[in-house]
């Protein structure tokens, strides 16, 4: 007997989208300072953007390994409102362990870094495993949450706490133990109160702690009051107004209509600190977004199931205040809300079409039925076409959103690259095949007649897509990785202009947006925005990690592995090459101070240099 056993290999990737568009040189003040933080050499270093030499550095704690598990790891950096002072947060030493996730063996710190002088200032202990942090509005108080550990050795528990520092001079302002691990909290809008939030907790399918709500009273590091709730919601969401806390329960989604239990949505009086109201939030809610401009919060869900229906309508809701004001019928699994440029239109992007609604009167004007599932809609300038992105899939679909009908589809990518990569991908799996077959008849021909093999089944990455768009509207641009190119794409005649090669994994419109560049792997790709033709690529000799501009535009950042490089934030070409560096990974941009005021008397024209702040 033969036997084989087949093993699946594929590569999964994530579709994304690149804003386009930068502001003009003129625009913001000028920056001269960039900081650089190196996860290898454990430094901080201020970069003269002008004279492209370093102007200090600073040794930091922190180890590079901690970023894969998502904390404030040691690419976390801050800078104060008026740029004096740096702010590095490290979160110590810390262990990875099966039932109770980080465990920490040391505690995290604070240190505060003179900008100018490059020096520390003071450096300050927080807790046991920084989970996260909350600014206040005027960005000078952190509250930070220090998560703790749990276990079931007494010995190994520690403390869950809630710190507030002070970002001018690192000075602990408080500190406040709390009963458990939250699982998540949020600061109120003037940032004198620390929203807490306690999962429901569930022990052996039976409820043993109710899900509740502290209200912490930031300046007095005190429990100014407590709710208990019932259910089980996990997802807060501040009002735009700030005065209610709303509280998303997802409930228990099921095709079955007498098993289907909807999501609530509970309605927490920030204020007068307690529960006014429990809103129907639908069955499966998702896809929330926060309209600070409008006062008000719009929720997707899906249908109410039908028996005998497969595709049921689903649906929007509009959430003001403490009341729900509107409900309205979108299409199948909405997935996500775009608002055009113009805040005029409101479109629910759903799985086999989306939903035009008029945003002032909140009612429908129209559907477009589309192929296959969208992960992004980009707009034109002006609103009138949108640009859309599907997952796994190289094509770009263009929508003429004022009549919401389609104007085109474009495949992108260059087909010979990808027939090479499937004939590639066949002859592999051929091969394994083979290999497997032969492993397998000399197995059977020693153990007298039973042999197995494995084989790999090869496939070709699916496509990942990006967008770019001109500032003008007149072209869109389309990374596709499975392809390594650049598609260009008129959008007047909805015509495929060209298709460059240039593979990497973002798009970059550089200052003035006359060139698109493409952040690769060790190059930076460019592309002529007038005339659509490729430019000579920067080549860099070891990994690029990312290409920065900065505020004013008139520089960028490449950070590359043992170095930095200046660039010119218009066309990308080399200024100044920066040594010293291991693993550049971030980097954040000062403040210019302003020069002495010229008394108005004297009547001094200004002189003609960068715009100041």
């Amino acid at each position: 007997m033969l036997k084989q056993f087949a093993i699946v290999f594929l590569i999964l990737s994530v579709v994304g989208m690149t804003a386009a568009g930068q502001a003009a040189a003129a625009g913001p003040p000028a920056t001269s300072l960039a900081y650089v933080l190196d996860s290898a050499g454990h430094t901080l270093t201020a970069v003269d953007l002008v004279t492209g030499k370093t102007a200090g550095s600073v040794a930091v704690g922190g180890r590079e390994s901690l970023a894969m598990y998502g904390r404030a790891g040691l690419d976390t950096m801050l800078l104060s409102p008026d740029g004096s002072r740096l702010i590095r947060l490290d979160p110590g030493a810390q262990k990875f362990t099966l039932r109770f996730g980080l465990h920490p063996l040391e505690k995290s710190t604070l240190t505060v870094i003179d900008a100018k002088t490059m020096q520390v200032a003071t450096q300050v202990e927080l807790g046991w495993g920084l989970s996260g942090y909350q600014l206040s509005p005027d960005r000078k108080v952190m509250v930070a949450m220090c998560s703790g550990y749990q276990s079931q050795k007494p010995e190994e528990t520690l403390p869950t706490e809630l710190v507030t520092v002070s970002l001018s001079n690192g000075q602990v302002l408080g500190r406040l133990a709390l009963p458990r691990q939250p699982l998540a909290y949020l600061l109120t809008k003037d940032g004198a109160t620390a929203l807490v939030l306690y999962a429901q907790r569930i022990e052996k399918r039976v409820p043993t702690a109710p899900a509740e709500v502290e209200f912490i009273n930031v300046a007095q590091q005190s429990v100014a009051g407590k709710i208990t709730l019932d259910g089980a919601p996990d997802l807060p969401v501040l009002a735009p107004g700030g005065e209610y806390l709303y509280l998303i329960e997802r409930g228990q989604p099921s095709p079955k209509p007498d098993k289907n239990v909807t999501g609530r949505i509970h309605v927490i009086s920030v204020k007068g600190m307690k529960e006014e109201a429990i809103l129907d939030a639908g069955t499966d809610p998702r896809g929330v977004l926060a309209d600070e401009a409008a006062g008000q919060t719009l929720l997707l869900s899906s249908g109410a199931p039908v028996k005998g229906e497969k595709r049921v309508d689903g649906e929007l809701r509009v959430l003001r205040g403490a009341s729900l004001a509107n409900v309205l019928k979108v299409g199948y699994a909405p997935e996500f809300i775009r608002l055009s440029p113009d805040r005029k239109r409101l479109y629910v992007i759903c799985w086999s079409e989306f939903a035009a609604i008029d945003y002032q009167s909140l009612s429908e004007t129209g559907r477009l039925a589309h192929v296959g599932s969208i992960s992004e809609l980009a707009f034109a300038p002006d609103g009138k076409l949108g640009f859309a992105l599907h997952p796994a899939s190289s094509k770009l679909s263009i929508f003429d959103l004022q009549t919401v009908k389609p104007v085109a589809d474009v495949t992108t990518g260059r087909g010979g690259i990808k027939f090479a990569k499937n004939l590639g991908a066949a002859a592999l799996t051929a091969a394994s095949v083979a290999g497997a077959y032969g492993q397998a008849y000399n197995m059977a021909s020693t153990t007298g007649g039973y042999g197995y093999g494995y084989y790999h089944i090869y496939t070709v990455a699916p496509a990942n897509t990006q967008i770019a768009v001109k500032p003008d509207g007149a072209f869109v641009y389309v990374l596709n990785s499975q392809t390594n190119d650049v598609t260009v794409v008129n959008t007047g005649t909805s015509t495929v202009v060209d298709k460059i090669a240039a593979g990497g994994r973002r798009l970059q419109l550089l200052n003035g947006a006359g060139v698109l560049g493409v952040v690769g792997r060790n190059s930076l790709h460019r592309i002529d925005t007038a005339t659509q033709k490729a430019l000579p690529e920067i080549p860099f000799e070891k990994n690029l990690w990312d290409v920065r501009l900065a505020p004013d535009g008139r520089t960028a950042l490449a950070l590359v592995d043992g170095s930095v490089f200046l660039l010119n934030g218009a066309t990308g070409e080399v200024r100044t090459k920066i040594e010293g560096f291991k693993h550049p990974r971030r980097a954040i941009f000062g403040k210019e101070e302003a020069p002495p005021e010229t008394p108005e008397e004297e009547e001094t024209p200004p002189e003609e240099g960068p715009a100041q702040p």
